[in-house]
């Protein structure tokens, strides 16, 4: 049977050719091509027969070098445990809506829509590479429906009586943790770093300087590191219960120090003896899977259910943090630097609908206000 040819030469000046049975069908590849090489969107169409892992694991690998540990362990997991068991086979120009819907509804089942987007946001990355480097001629994400975001961006406090509960269930450590978490707002990797040094113990004005956090390296093991961001490196005032907290966490478990490696932002290290309030009896860091199972231990015993779709991890703890603050009318922008977060916006994305209890006893202010009586111009002649 008679089939036809049309060769060219690709924008790197390698010669190509499109063969098919239809004339039509290769006049139409023709214009495509030849329309794609004039506006520079030309790819080579073999690019896309990548398979989906093979690419994943060249993308990890390409940015390893350029990533903090803790992060590209964290995406080489993902692409482990769920983007290759679910799309790995399929060729990087296979994926479409239907293939990318699935794979979103197969992460959602029985996970939170938190967790669902810091997963797909791996994805997304991927993809992203595939299109700038040309693999992807078009974004196989169109038309897909977007996960929703709507309580994504709101971050729901324990309420007074829950936090309570909890600490009633706890005892010993874990109590004392929670009273320091809830006091401070510390991430639990700033928490488990908590070193005697960052605390001015200036009775009446005890402070604590957040300059550090526990993490993971490949070379060196356990380590300390600098904060999430430059914005992290803050103070925070301690209020009397998170001091009394902090000394009989002294007094239980006396700091044995141990020798670290402390890796900076800008990868440069260095040893320090670090003396840590929580640690393992030997000066080794508490493990935060340790946490998290005496942690969940209390949470279901005092009986604590999700919000919304906010989960009961600790971490919860840290929004409660932020909600008291913002409850007892303390400056967005304060809560913000208190935080260590990396802008005000992400303040008010998480918390702003917490505003409103503030904003009704702004009303109940002004309402007390009485306006001045007006005074009656009287003409005389």
């Amino acid at each position: 049977m008679r089939s036809y040819t049309w060769r060219y030469r690709d924008a790197a000046g390698k010669s190509r050719q499109v063969t098919s049975r239809s004339l039509e069908d290769v006049r139409s590849k023709r214009d495509e091509i030849r329309d794609r090489l004039n506006k520079g969107t030309y790819r080579d169409p073999r690019n896309g027969r990548t398979k989906v892992s093979d690419y994943a694991t060249k993308w990890l690998a390409a940015r390893k070098p350029f990533l903090d540990y803790n992060t590209w362990q964290t995406h080489e997991k993902r692409v482990r445990n769920h983007i290759v068991p679910k799309l790995g086979d399929l060729r990087m120009d296979q994926l479409d809506a239907q293939a990318i819907e699935e794979f979103q509804a197969d992460l959602a089942d029985g996970r939170s829509l938190d967790t669902v987007r810091c997963y797909f946001s791996t994805f997304n990355q991927i993809i992203g590479d595939a299109l700038d480097k040309g693999v992807l001629g078009v974004d196989p994400r169109k038309g897909t429906t977007k996960i929703k975001t709507e309580w994504l961006k709101k971050k729901f406090p324990f309420e007074p009586g829950e936090t309570d509960a909890i600490e009633g269930m706890a005892s010993g450590e874990l109590r004392r943790l929670i009273k320091i978490k809830r006091g401070t707002g510390l991430r639990i990797s700033e928490l488990l770093a908590l070193d005697d040094e960052q605390i001015d113990w200036t009775e009446g004005a005890e402070t604590l300087h957040v300059d550090r956090q526990i993490g993971d390296d490949a070379d060196h093991g356990t380590i300390i590191k600098d904060p999430k961001s430059a914005k992290g490196d803050r103070v925070i005032p301690l209020p009397a219960w998170v001091v009394e907290a902090l000394n009989e966490q002294r007094q239980a478990r006396a700091a044995r120090p141990r020798d670290m490696t402390w890796v900076h932002r800008d990868k440069t290290t260095q040893t320090v003896t670090a003396r840590l309030f929580f640690h393992n009896g030997d000066g080794t860091p508490r493990k935060y899977h340790q946490i998290k199972r005496d942690w969940d231990a209390v949470v279901t015993a005092a009986d604590i259910r999700p919000k919304g779709d906010e989960g009961t991890g600790i971490h919860r703890l840290r929004h409660t943090y932020a909600g008291d603050l913002i409850r007892q009318g303390v400056d967005i922008y304060v809560v913000s630097r208190l935080m260590g977060h990396s802008s005000v916006r992400v303040t008010e994305k998480y918390y702003a609908h917490l505003r409103k209890e503030t904003l009704e006893s702004a009303r109940e202010a002004l309402n007390g206000l009485r306006p001045r009586p007006r005074l009656a111009l009287v003409r005389t002649a």
